[in-house]
């Protein structure tokens, strides 16, 4: 019974231990988002003014845009809202004819370097 109470001893130690580790990662991650919003806020308070005076026309007529532009330069709200941002207003890219024709010229280089010989004739490329 002895040898029982003595493991169940040491068992509590571990179980305080690994509450400590628990506690101290939570606390860690609180502080590390704490410091995030403060670096967003001190940048945030140091490219305002500037922004506003190099942009007084869009800060009178379209303010919302204008502290949004602020908010996408401070490092932490920035990514996240220019990550939103892409994910909302996808843009299409259009390829051309001369894109085709840049990228088989480009294979048939790569193509040239490689094996000595071209790939595509001239008249591939029209």
């Amino acid at each position: 019974m002895d040898i029982v109470i003595n493991i169940l001893g040491i068992l509590k130690y571990i179980g305080i231990g690994i509450t400590a580790l628990i506690a101290f990662f939570v606390a860690l991650s609180l502080i590390g988002g704490i410091l995030s919003l403060l670096l967003d806020v001190v940048v945030f308070i140091i490219i305002a003014p500037f922004y506003i005076l190099f942009h007084p026309i869009m800060f009178v007529t379209k303010p919302k845009t204008c502290f949004k532009n602020i908010l996408i330069k401070t490092p932490g709200i920035g990514e996240n809202m220019e990550y939103a941002e892409l994910r909302k207003n996808p843009k299409p890219i259009k390829i051309t004819k001369l894109d085709l024709i840049v990228e088989k010229e480009c294979e048939d280089l790569y193509y040239m370097e490689r094996y000595g010989v071209p790939k595509y004739s001239e008249s591939d490329y029209l």
